[in-house]
């Protein structure tokens, strides 16, 4: 079983840290255009900064359905 600090460490490994939600808004705006995919930015409970990614399949699967009716 993983221990809780290298949870914590694979958490925001080799994610890049915004220091604000408006520039990691930007960030996230100019990743969208640049690879075509729906992405997301949220604030990370291990190291209270903002990281952008890729939302969960399950808000995926509710974007396609409202957007693209698959």
């Amino acid at each position: 079983m993983a221990s809780k600090r290298r949870i914590r460490a694979n958490a925001c490994e080799g994610k890049v840290r915004h220091i604000s939600e408006s520039h990691a808004k930007y960030a996230c705006f100019l990743e969208k255009q640049r690879l075509g995919e729906w992405l997301i930015y949220y604030k990370c409970k291990f190291c209270r900064r903002w990281h952008i990614g890729h939302p969960p399949k399950k808000i995926r699967r509710a974007i396609n359905e409202r957007y693209f009716g698959s």
